[in-house]
């Protein structure tokens, strides 16, 4: 699907080169030599003939070989007459180094420049080493195969074979006659493998009189000889690509008509061959580096000479490129360059040197709308091969239409502006314009040199518009021919540019302008029809405006880029460097190929051998947004289909691949969605195997609003499309999740009812157009929310039987079929459940006589108790057993104990009147149910289920546990308890609350039920409420109880708690210093791992292997909460030496420092009391700021103890160590990688502790005391 275009060509003349033998080309210069001197020429100085530098005379006759040794600096020169000579750059001086006495036929260096193999004229193969030493010689001529001879096993020989249609008379060996061509110069030619391993030799055989082609090793050993060819001529390369390559000579078949280049093995076995055109006499034949070009050096019309250049994909080879030289000139010189593989050096007749480099393009057009056909135009000789992609993918060598010519294409271009109009200009001159349309339009008229073809053509084809002839005689010159409109064209030679106008019937030149470098490409803007982008070799970029013929500079890039496009505004650059340019900025590189699509840039990239696509819309940020998929090594980008998903790929063989990328495809299905067209966007995504939740994610809001839209469409095709959009629900934004490089500018909160809200929408929508009509989609939304019984009841309500039928056929395959039959069964209606029944797999043994149970029953509530109790409803069940009457008491009760369900009978119990006729049984219930809460230690909750059915004395036990006097005291009243007991219980109640530390509840009960003052002040006393005793002994006369025993306590308070503080900072430096030591320890084993023969103290004192160690820890995940709980318990023990020691010192400080805020909290309420009581001022201004002065240090001390922040794993860190790294940079990043190690070990830890607990406030404090 390419085409070879000529980028660049640059030609230098002198009258020297005219009796040119040989030459050689070492980056810009060029030495050769003629019959009498040895010479320089700089390629790049623009007069030739004065810069041409005679390095010495040559008196050794005909020159075969002339090459550069670079290490030598020398030029080795081989001469027809036998001599073989050096001469030295540096010191300018000649110096013979061999001679074959009886002359040279023919010479070549290996591709290493290490051997040089020499064919004397009589006959003999001479090898030569670089050092001019003789490393072999034997004949040419053997009589031999070679050391490659094939060994016959004695099976499948000749004679034994099936011949087929040539009959018997195949048995007999046929002698072939061979001869020679007409026009065959008898000379010898050798070239090498291109490794350098083996050599083949072309040469006319004395004893036959025509040639073969014979191997030799590097050695010099004979490895094989070609079968006889008639007519093998002259022309020998190998092809250097493949297992081993192939020899590549050519055969005249002057019999059948036609010539050809022929194949050969190493082995001398024929491998295939092509045809070229009839009447022309193969010279010669190269390969390139790459062996991707072969150059065929013809004659035609006996004075007439020309250069065809072929390529091969997919078996087929194309003539890509013709040349043709003036008539009676012929080249005396052509080669490949050897670092530049597509560059070709030729020296002709006339004295003109010619470098012309080549490069692979695709010509395609280049619209971006849907409009456009997607045409490839492929040349092949006088045949144009034209695949519109928009309809099929036609491999080649197919195509779908096929024009042909009277003579080969010169150029070819598609309008930018408009893709429908394709021009071709022929080697005669003419410039034929042709329309792509659609089959049904435009009349079918042609020229009479054009044959349209019909291949695998469909709905769009070539029609011919008109012929115009090209007014130029050197037009064969011009190349990077670009249709700029319907009346303008352009086109380059060298550093000319020409612009031409386009006539009726000729084509003339408007006006031509001389830049200052050689042109390497042209390139026509899409947004304007007249301007046209000049791309100079040495990078930088003009503009022309042919209207008015303005030139301007827009921009440089850095290198040369041989494929440019326009688009948006920006110029993108591809360089054979594998760079990708956007305005000369270089923002990808190792990328083979790239093309335009109509919203992203779609490149190959060499790196993994990946396709990206670029948007194009952000196309010149720095931050650019990438999507990449692999593909296939070597695969290069043919085209990609406007506003299509598709993008076709070349592989390396040459066939095609349309692959979908995910990103042109979401792009696509973004803008369908957003035009409201669901049905060609939900189409899309079936193909592209895109998940159907984007349908709504992309937009929830529109999605709903447009909710009726959807169902219509989406169903006009097939309503199983609502089933399978309901099916893959999910309660998952797949914008944030599995596409989230797609919608980067999105960001919405987790929707954890996405999938109720559609399917209530959708069944809405569903309901208010045809109910019947939906009835699947709307099964299938109930059961995508799980609510297989509202499915169940939705069947159960239709009249028709098939819809039912229907209906429960589909759900049996959604549903489980036991599942099904079971809320089928609790919908209670026994006929829709033997429905289900009968399409489920269940034998009828297993349901028949149950259902005919039930239908048997008379009591409802009786059936549906037993239907529950079957489904393991218990709670259902047991409701529907409290409803049947009589009352079955013990059945209740007897079934509550067994299956714990006593909450459901209290409810239903409850609620029956009169309520004796149940109170045994509900007292039952809710003794049961308290024994559960009790057993959780929620007393609280057994004390108002037992106030709720009636059990009183228990209700005042349960509230006595948890400290509830208020309620012990009004169900006390309310039963009517008498003085003593009320007494009695209140003070059980003062006990209970002072175990419970509720001293102040305590107090008061004490002060006004029980009038015991003394009991209330040591309440009081007991919480440290020092002010509200002195309160209490002021307010009942208590004063000698406040003068000793308050005192007292007050004193013995106050040294209770500085020895309280005094310990708790203690135990602050006794951890934090613990801590420190334990983390240094850590840092030490990190920066010094143990070696691989120290196994430290994974031996146990008996001295058991490690092995047995850890075997009998492995695979333990701990996955039950219990064992869980026992692991982290575990981690936080405070066991010196443990490996979770840090931690465990972390969780002890987290409790210490939580604990701070009741410590300050009792020292405030001492304070008050000491001020109150004692009136020391200066007591308790020491006592303060002993407590202040513990705060201080505890919190300066946090941030030792809390040093770490918690880092995300994959965060970047630049890290800086070189001779530019300060120390302060050194210490912080040091520093910084202390703390993400242990941020990474903390994650283990419970959330809570990773961070200090909230320092206390301080309304304990005193601001007098300060």
């Amino acid at each position: 699907m390419r085409n070879l275009a000529l980028i660049d060509k640059k030609s230098a003349s002198c009258s020297f080169l005219k009796g040119c033998c040989a030459a050689t080309v070492e980056r810009n210069c060029m030495y050769f030599a003629n019959q009498n001197e040895l010479c320089k020429l700089d390629v790049d100085q623009k007069n030739a003939e004065d810069n041409v530098e005679i390095l010495g005379p040559l008196d050794v006759g005909t020159v075969l070989d002339l090459k550069y040794l670079p290490e030598e600096d020398v030029l080795a020169i081989v001469a027809k007459m036998g001599s073989v000579s050096v001469y030295s750059l540096n010191s300018s001086e000649f110096d013979v180094v061999g001679d074959v006495s009886d002359g040279i036929s023919a010479c070549c260096w290996s591709p290493d420049m290490e051997t040089l193999v020499i064919i004397s004229e009589t006959g003999n193969v001479l090898m030569m080493s670089r050092t001019w030493d003789v490393l072999q010689e034997v004949p040419l001529f053997q009589q031999d195969f070679g050391e490659a001879k094939f060994v016959s096993v004695g099976w499948g020989s000749k004679e034994t074979q099936f011949h087929g249609s040539e009959g018997k008379d195949a048995r007999s060996k046929k002698k072939i006659e061979c001869t020679l061509a007409d026009w065959d110069d008898k000379q010898t030619r050798i070239v090498w493998r291109a490794d350098g391993l083996f050599f083949a030799i072309n040469a006319v055989e004395p004893s036959m009189g025509h040639r073969l082609i014979r191997v030799f090793n590097r050695e010099g050993f004979l490895q094989s000889t070609s079968e006889p060819v008639n007519q093998l001529e002259q022309s020998l390369s190998w092809r250097s690509s493949g297992a081993s390559g192939l020899i590549t000579s050519s055969v005249s078949l002057v019999q059948q008509g036609k010539q050809q280049m022929a194949f050969f093995e190493k082995n001398g076995l024929r491998h295939g061959e092509f045809d070229i055109s009839v009447g022309h006499q193969v010279l010669e034949s190269y390969w390139n580096g790459d062996s991707t070009i072969l150059a065929v050096l013809i004659r035609f019309d006996q004075e007439n000479y020309g250069l065809q250049l072929w390529t091969m994909a997919n078996y087929h080879w194309y003539m890509k490129h013709f040349s043709p030289f003036e008539k009676g000139i012929r080249p005396l010189w052509i080669t490949w360059d050897v670092i530049e593989t597509n560059r070709l050096h030729v020296i002709t007749s006339n004295g003109t040197y010619l470098m012309m480099d080549y490069q692979s393009v695709v010509t395609s057009s280049k619209g971006l709308t849907s409009s456009d056909p997607a045409c490839i135009a492929v040349v092949d000789n006088c045949k144009l091969k034209i695949t519109f992609l928009r309809e099929a993918i036609v491999p080649p060598p197919m195509c779908g239409w096929e024009i042909e010519f009277s003579t080969s294409i010169h150029s070819l271009d598609l309008m930018s502006s408009d893709s429908t109009r394709l021009c071709v200009l022929t080697q005669n001159g003419q410039l034929h314009f042709f329309q792509l349309t659609n089959c049904e339009q435009g009349e079918k008229s042609c020229h009479p040199d054009i044959k349209i073809i019909c291949k695998e053509g469909g709905r769009f084809q070539p029609i011919w518009d008109y012929t115009a002839s090209l007014d130029l005689p050197d037009y064969v010159e011009l190349h990077h021919f670009r249709l700029l409109n319907a009346s303008t064209i352009v086109a380059s030679s060298m550093n000319k540019l020409v612009v031409l106008n386009i006539g009726d019937s000729i084509i003339t030149i408007k006006d031509s302008i001389t830049v200052d470098f050689r042109i390497g490409g042209l390139e026509s803007l899409r947004e304007k029809g007249d301007t046209v982008l000049i791309h100079l070799i040495d990078g930088k970029i003009l503009e022309l405006h042919t209207n008015d013929m303005i030139l301007s500079d827009s921009i440089v890039f850095p290198e040369f880029c041989y494929r440019l496009e326009s688009i948006n505004g920006h110029v993108i650059g591809l360089a054979a460097s594998g760079r990708l340019y956007v305005d000369g900025k270089e923002i990808l590189s190792a990328i083979s190929s790239f093309v335009i699509h109509s919203d992203f840039l779609v490149v190959t990239s060499l790196q993994k051998h990946r396709l990206l696509c670029l948007p194009l819309a952000h196309i010149s940020n720095s931050n650019l947004a990438i999507t990449e998929r692999a593909i296939e090594r070597g695969a290069k980008l043919v085209h990609a289909v406007a506003s299509e998903t598709t993008v076709v790929l070349q592989m390396p063989r040459g066939n095609l691949e349309a692959i979908h990328p995910r990103a042109l495809s979401l792009n696509i299905m973004k803008s369908l969605i957003d035009g409201k067209s669901f049905a060609a966007a939900f189409d899309l995504m079936k193909k592209q195997r895109i998940n159907l939740n984007l349908l709504y994610d992309h937009n929830p809001s529109a999605f709903l609003e447009h909710c009726s839209q959807f169902v219509e469409q989406v169903s006009c095709v097939d309503v199983a499309n609502l089933n399978l959009f309901l099916g893959e629900l999910q309660n998952e934004d797949f914008t944030t999740t599995m596409y989230q490089n797609h919608y980067e500018e999105k960001s919405v909160p987790k929707d954890g009812e996405k999938v109720d809200r559609i399917c209530n929408k959708l069944r809405e929508v569903m309901f208010e157009s045809d109910s019947q009509q939906y009835l699947l989609p709307v099964v299938t939304s109930y059961i995508k929310q799980g609510m297989v019984d509202a499915a169940l009841k939705r069947v159960q309500v239709l009249a028709e039987e098939s819809l039912k039928d229907q209906a429960l056929k589909y759900m049996a395959v959604l549903v489980d079929g036991d599942q099904l039959y079971k809320e089928a069964l609790a919908t209670y209606d026994l006929q829709l459940t033997l429905m289900v029944a009968h399409r489920s797999q269940k034998d009828p043994k297993e349901y028949l006589a149950f259902l005919n149970e039930l239908k048997a029953m008379a009591d409802e509530n009786e059936r549906r108790f037993t239907i529950d109790n079957s489904l393991k409803r218990y709670d259902s069940a047991v409701r529907h057993l409290c409803r049947c009457r009589p009352i079955r008491t013990e059945q209740i009760t007897s079934y509550m104990r067994l299956h714990r369900v006593y909450v459901s009978v209290i409810d239903e119990l409850c609620n029956v009147l009169p309520m004796s006729e149940v109170k045994e049984a509900l007292q039952a219930a809710a003794c049961l149910q308290a024994e559960i809460l009790v057993s959780r230690e929620n007393h609280e909750e057994a004390g108002y289920l037992y106030q709720r059915v009636g059990l009183y004395n228990l209700a005042v036990d349960s509230f006595k546990q948890c400290g509830l006097w208020e309620n012990c005291l009004s169900i006390a009243s309310f039963v009517q308890m008498s003085d003593v007991d009320t007494k009695s219980l209140v003070t059980i109640l003062v006990t209970r609350l002072r175990s419970l530390k509720k001293h102040k509840d305590a107090a008061h009960l004490a002060e006004y039920n029980l009038k015991d003052y003394q009991l209330t002040g040591q309440c009081l006393i007991d919480g440290l409420f020092f002010s509200e005793a002195w309160a209490l002994a002021y307010r009942h006369s208590m004063d000698n109880w406040a003068e000793t025993t308050l005192k007292n306590e007050l004193e013995g308070a106050l040294q209770m708690m500085e020895g309280k503080l005094e310990q708790v900072g203690n135990d602050c430096s006794k951890y934090t210093q613990r801590l420190s030591v334990v983390r240094q320890d850590l840092l030490y084993k990190r920066d010094h791992p143990p070696t691989e023969t120290d196994h430290g103290d994974l031996y146990s004192e008996t001295g058991s292997s490690i092995f047995t160690h850890t075997t009998g820890t492995s695979g333990k995940t701990f996955r039950s909460s219990k064992n869980r709980r026992k692991q982290e318990r575990k981690k936080l023990r405070l066991k010196e030496g443990s490996p979770f020691e840090d931690m465990a010192i972390i969780n002890e400080l987290h409790v210490l420092y939580s604990s701070m805020s009741s410590v300050l909290q009792d020292v405030g309420r001492l304070l008050r009391g000491d001020l109150l009581i004692s009136k020391d001022w200066s007591r308790a201004k020491c006592f303060q700021s002993k407590a202040e002065l513990l705060v201080k240090k505890m919190e300066d001390k946090k941030k030792d103890i809390w040093n770490f922040s918690l880092i995300h794993k994959n965060q970047e860190n630049d890290k800086n160590f070189g001779p530019s790294a300060t120390t302060e940079m050194i210490i912080s990043q040091v520093n910084q990688e202390k703390e993400e190690f242990f941020s990474t070990r903390y994650l283990e830890l419970d959330p809570k502790l990773r961070s200090p607990p909230d320092s206390p406030d301080a309304s304990w404090k005193l601001d007098s005391l300060k």
